[in-house]
Parts: C-alpha cells; sequence; structure tokens
C-alpha cells in the first residue's frame, strides 16, 4: 500500500514537473538529459555540459559550432574558389541587334581591379611608339590603340609574344593577308563585362590556331570579316597567342566596358560616314584603353611617355 503511494506521488510530480512552462528565468538551471531542449518565449535552450562539467540548460544561440580544423578550413575556402571559377566560366556575353546593347547569359562576377596585370599581354619595355585610340586615321574612324615595336634607329625585336592577360570567352575572331603577310585578331571577354580587342597578331600559337583559326578556311588579302564564336572558345590565362612580330610592326589594341555606352561617344555618332571602319557595338563601348582598372599604374605611366607614331594626340576616348 505505501509502495503504491510512492508511485503515484512520484507519477504527479514528473507529471507536474513536465507540464511547467519553460522560462527564460530557467537558463543556467540544472538539466538531466544532455541534449535535450525546450523552447521558451526568446528563443530555444540546449541541456549541455558546462566549463565544470555540470550539465545545464543554456540559450541555443551561445552554443557554438564545433572548431573547424585549419586542413578542413583550407579545403572550403579551396572549394570557394572553385565555385566561384566554375560559376564565372558560366557568364558570357552577346550583342543583341534589336536593343543594340551586351547581354550576358548570368549575373556578372565583379571586374578584376587591374585587367591587365604587369606583363601578362606583353612585354611593353618592346614597344616603342603608339596611336592613340578614337581618331580619325587613314580616312576611317578607330577606336583602338597601337603599339608599335620600331622607334629611331631601334631594329625590328626578333619575337614579340602576346599572351591572354585574363580568363575569358573569344567571342569574335577573324584572319587576312597583307601584302602576303598572314594577321589574325580576336576578342577575349572577361564575365564580368570588360572585351580586350586584339588585332594584327602574327604566327599564332598552336592551341589558338587548333581552337579558333583552323575553321575559318584560308586567309585572304585584306578579308577581315569578323567570326562570331556562340558559344565562345575559353581560354586561360597565360595562353599564348601569337610569338611573331608582324612586318607592320604594330599591335592594335580595343579595350570596351560592355556593360553600359561610353557617355564621351556622342549619341548621334555619323555611323552612316564611317560604316567601313566603326561598327556601334565597338564604338559605343570602347574606352581610354591606357588607364585603370584596364592597365595597372605601371604600364600606363610606361604607355603615356611613348610617343606617337602620327603626332597626334586627339582623342574621342581619352582626356
Amino acid at each position: 500500500m505505501v509502495l503504491s503511494l510512492l508511485l503515484i506521488l512520484t507519477s504527479c510530480a514528473t507529471a507536474s514537473s513536465s507540464s511547467s512552462e519553460f522560462t527564460e528565468s530557467d537558463l543556467g538551471q540544472p538539466c538531466v538529459d544532455e541534449g535535450a531542449t525546450e523552447g521558451f518565449e526568446n528563443g530555444t535552450a540546449v541541456c549541455r555540459a558546462s566549463a565544470g562539467g555540470a550539465l545545464t540548460w543554456e540559450s541555443l544561440a551561445f552554443v557554438g559550432p564545433p572548431e573547424e580544423s585549419a586542413e578542413s578550413a583550407l579545403e572550403s575556402d579551396d572549394e570557394s574558389q572553385s565555385t566561384i571559377e566554375s560559376s564565372n566560366a558560366k557568364v558570357s556575353w552577346s550583342w543583341d541587334h534589336t536593343s543594340e546593347t551586351y547581354v550576358s547569359t548570368g549575373r556578372p562576377p565583379e571586374c578584376p581591379t587591374t585587367l591587365i596585370e604587369p606583363g601578362s599581354l606583353l612585354d611593353f619595355s618592346l614597344v616603342r611608339a603608339k596611336l592613340v585610340p578614337g581618331q580619325v586615321r587613314d580616312d576611317e574612324y578607330l577606336v583602338n590603340s597601337s603599339f608599335g615595336w620600331m622607334g629611331k634607329g631601334q631594329p625590328l625585336p626578333s619575337e614579340v609574344k602576346i599572351s591572354a592577360p585574363f580568363d575569358g570567352y573569344v567571342t569574335g575572331v577573324w584572319q587576312f593577308l597583307k601584302d602576303g603577310s598572314y594577321l589574325f585578331g580576336l576578342n577575349l571577354v572577361h564575365p564580368c563585362g570588360l572585351m580586350l580587342r586584339l588585332s594584327k597578331m602574327a604566327d599564332p600559337s598552336d592551341e589558338v590556331t587548333d581552337k579558333l583559326l583552323k575553321s575559318l578556311g584560308e586567309a585572304k588579302e585584306r578579308g577581315s570579316q569578323e567570326t562570331f564564336l556562340d558559344p565562345g572558345v575559353w581560354l586561360t590565362r597565360g595562353t599564348l597567342l601569337a610569338s611573331g612580330v608582324s612586318t607592320f610592326w604594330q599591335l592594335d589594341v580595343t579595350v570596351l566596358d560592355l556593360r553600359s555606352r561610353n557617355p564621351q561617344v556622342p549619341s548621334d555618332f555619323d555611323f552612316k560616314k564611317w560604316e567601313a571602319s566603326a561598327a556601334p557595338q565597338y564604338v559605343w563601348y570602347a574606352r581610354c584603353t591606357y588607364m585603370k582598372p584596364y592597365f595597372s599604374d605601371e604600364e600606363i605611366g610606361y604607355i603615356t611617355k611613348l610617343p606617337l607614331i602620327n603626332d597626334d594626340p586627339k582623342s574621342d576616348l581619352c582626356e
């Protein structure tokens, strides 16, 4: 009889305890089942061992995640970088003829603080002169800069290596003969929306020949019609593009920001007058080549000091 009464009292006490409402004032009180949780008005409490080993109720907000080892942290960083690079490689840009704007296939990443790092495109110590972008030359309106390899009393260098200065898609390619010499060009687009347009390169690398030029057929004298690539061909930074020196001793370089038109270009630009040399997708989006964030301060300083090939400093794109 006494045993039965004790069991009943114990049962009642347990039921009374379990039915009582947990409140914030119970935090810090002893508990029994490690890992058990209780909800209260402002959050959730968990039963866990304190520093002294006793089980007490603590707010879940104060329970930190398990410590991460240095090795797993590095693996996580590598995975994050790999994910970013993979995501970048999926973003490409193309010209929309209807809206006359460039559109991307996804959300573009942020652009690098310097698009072309020192020495990544070519060795500028070999460059002896320049032409500025955004001016009329030989009855053509041209938005490209040009860099020449010869100066007064200076011979043509034996080799000029031109490489891809960043990872990106080649979205256009062309080739032609000029007085029998083979030349080619391409558009390389960073996923963020900056384009590097290069022309008058000689002696293409085997990789460029196989991936880009082989399908173009035979080059023709002055027949430099552009072939657009959709999808584009992905090239990684450091890919050798060309290693020869054109007998015309210069490289044409244009930088374009596909994200917005250049406000320095007049909205009423006469494309009909310059239709042989100026296409809207290039004129509207061209930028002054040798400035931040396209080139580094080091190479900008070198380029600005170069003498002019045609003695004409006037540029619609550069101040």
